[in-house]
């Protein structure tokens, strides 16, 4: 008969290379999160209308911001798609419409959004990932103690 606590170690030793990959990626999300620290007024903001593909329609922004007597560009294109162009072309009238503030990272203004929004998806993930891995880990020993 083969053992199989090798495979058994392989497959824990492969789960935790998971978790711990989409730990450090969550990590960098909510570190960048907390980097922009600092709000200001956009001096402009240009907003357009592009085409993806046939039935995704994406907004996309060009910003201008001051911060210390210097001046900063950003660009950002939307997450949200619009299946069609009459749709994308309200969500462009209502971005017109609506105040932004850009958020940035005080040491470093050239990194800059209008979007800041907490990686909370990925928190949940992450936290979800980890019980896994505990519970995997509990699995391997409570199957172990009963074997004896």
């Amino acid at each position: 008969m083969m053992n199989s606590k090798p495979y058994w170690i392989g497959y824990v030793v492969l789960i935790l290379v998971v978790v711990l990959s989409y730990s450090a990626f969550t990590f960098y999300q909510v570190f960048n999160h907390y980097r922009l620290s600092q709000a200001t007024s956009p001096s402009s903001i240009q907003w357009t209308l592009h085409k993806q593909a046939e039935d995704d329609y994406r907004l996309k922004s060009n910003y201008r911001f001051d911060w210390k007597g210097n001046s900063y560009t950003g660009q950002l294109e939307q997450s949200q798609e619009y299946l069609n162009e009459w749709a994308g072309q309200e969500a462009l009238l209502k971005a017109k419409k609506k105040e932004f503030l850009v958020w940035f990272d005080p040491e470093n203004p050239n990194f800059s959004t209008l979007n800041k929004d907490f990686p909370i998806k990925y928190s949940i993930y992450t936290i979800l990932l980890w019980l896994l891995f505990i519970y995997f880990i509990w699995l391997g020993n409570s199957i172990k103690k009963r074997s004896y």
